[in-house]
């Protein structure tokens, strides 16, 4: 029986990260027309970032966070002891740790605009799940807002723009201090 012909789109379900990289890469080397088309259209599916959608993710995820689970891996274990507050920090800032890394990856590359909306966005979403009243917190004492000024305080020295770091820092003051 012959194989049947694979659609665009089951290639890219089937294609990992770097197969589709090494694709993009390829035809953007072939033309650069293709190359201008290509930027386009990754700057407006890549650079399209706004604080409330990045807020709401951090919050979403932090939401996700779960007592249970949190019990499950601290206390004794088989190779010792887990403190409870030592792990609900782990599991914190895995839970935070991609957009944090988004916001570095941006300053990195100088895109301070948007590298703002990512900080303030993650502040805002840090901001909603403190309030939040989760009983995630209670175990995980001040990390989340001292990891809101740590977020700020990479910000900072990525930055390079005055105005953007006095409005990065006058919503954290405001967060922080209502």
């Amino acid at each position: 029986m012959p194989r049947k012909k694979l659609t665009l789109d089951a290639l890219i379900a089937l294609a990992g990260d770097d197969q589709i990289r090494r694709c993009l890469l390829h035809l953007a080397s072939s033309s650069p027309a293709v190359r201008m088309q290509l930027e386009d259209c990754l700057k407006k599916q890549v650079l399209n970032y706004d604080r409330e959608a990045i807020a709401e993710s951090v919050y979403a995820g932090l939401s996700c966070l779960d007592v249970e689970e949190l019990w499950a891996q601290s206390g004794r274990t088989r190779d010792g002891y887990v403190d409870v507050t030592e792990k609900a920090y782990e599991m914190f800032i895995q839970s935070i740790d991609d957009e944090v890394e988004q916001m570095k990856k941006l300053l990195e590359l100088s895109q301070y605009p948007d590298a703002q909306e990512y900080c303030m966005g993650i502040i805002l979403g840090l901001d909603r799940y403190i309030k939040s009243g989760s009983e995630f917190l209670d175990w995980s004492g001040d990390t989340p807002v001292e990891y809101m000024e740590e977020v700020v305080d990479e910000y900072r020295k990525g930055e390079k723009n005055p105005p953007r770091i006095k409005e990065v820092e006058s919503l954290y003051k405001d967060l922080i201090n209502p």
